[in-house]
């Protein structure tokens, strides 16, 4: 499915303004890094590795945020969001990375740091949409409200995510 059918599907599933932004975005960064990518021309093993690791973190900003927009409870939503944050986030590093090793052009990564700005900002809204309220016990306790952080699962069957 091609990002033009991803996004129309959002739109069919009841998305939100936010959602279908943020999406956008997501999909011009994740965009912008493969052409970032293929004008990196290294054979320095390390190098061949940060290219990768830009790739796969690109491809999780879109993808975790269709999965976000295809689900009701607030922790899958959460988890989602913090996936999206950290391959955000790892993107940045990983283009200053590069350009610590001397790769340029740097217009690349100063347009990428400009667009990671933008949809951190679409990112901070995205958020704030979140309905907390259908919500379920996460047996990782990572996302249940502070009086249950403490409490332990029933049984080894509690850990697997979706029962």
């Amino acid at each position: 499915m091609n990002s033009k059918q991803l996004l129309d599907s959002l739109g069919e599933s009841g998305s939100t303004p936010e959602e279908r932004a943020i999406f956008i975005k997501a999909t011009e960064i994740a965009n912008f890094v493969l052409e970032y990518t293929h004008v990196i021309q290294a054979t320095d093993e390390r190098i061949l590795y940060i290219k990768q690791f830009l790739l796969d973190d690109a491809i999780v900003l879109p993808t975790k945020i269709a999965s976000s927009t295809g689900s009701a409870f607030y922790d899958e939503k959460l988890e989602c969001a913090v996936l999206v944050r950290q391959a955000a986030q790892n993107i940045l590093l990983q283009s200053k990375t590069l350009t610590m090793f001397g790769i340029k052009p740097s217009n690349y990564h100063n347009k990428l740091v400009q667009s990671l700005e933008e949809f951190r900002s679409l990112y901070k809204d995205w958020i704030r949409t979140f309905d907390s309220a259908p919500r379920r016990e996460d047996p990782w306790g990572l996302f249940n409200p502070k009086r249950n952080l403490l409490q332990e699962p029933s049984s080894d069957s509690d850990l697997l995510y979706n029962q």
